[in-house]
């Protein structure tokens, strides 16, 4: 890898928070399939990877009963559709039931069910990736 140069940006010390733009001259070479996943030149304050604020759920019951109030969320600002919204209410509630069940055949009811509601949120992005999360979990019992 061949950083090449970056000057350091010039800070107005007394004046704020105001920086001048630094004069950077910065080459990343990656070879052999490696990932350059951000590239920063200057940097002042946090930085934070991934998202911030939220932490995922553990118990797969809880992350059920969040999920539904996510849902009923989006669908009342309108971002899902009541056909998408009934249909995913009634897999989430096969879900619930399986869960409660808790044998080897509910546990592939659970999993087709949450796999239902996958498909069926798969357009909203936030949606989709907090069923996933669901998902991880209910793939993750015994």
């Amino acid at each position: 890898m061949d950083i090449g140069l970056a000057d350091a940006a010039e800070t107005m010390i007394g004046k704020g928070p105001t920086m001048k733009a630094p004069n950077q001259n910065i080459r990343i070479i990656a070879s052999e399939h490696a990932h350059v996943g951000a590239q920063y030149g200057v940097v002042q304050g946090d930085v934070n990877v991934g998202a911030t604020g939220e932490q995922a759920p553990v118990d797969l019951s809880r992350a059920l009963v969040g999920f539904r109030a996510q849902l009923r969320s989006a669908h009342t600002a309108g971002t899902v559709d009541d056909d998408t919204f009934t249909a995913a209410e009634a897999e989430l509630t096969t879900a619930d039931e399986a869960l409660q069940e808790g044998s080897p055949d509910s546990r592939r009811t659970l999993l087709v069910a949450l796999k239902k509601v996958r498909g069926l949120v798969g357009d909203v992005a936030d949606l989709a990736a907090k069923v996933a999360i669901v998902l991880a979990l209910a793939r993750g019992l015994s």
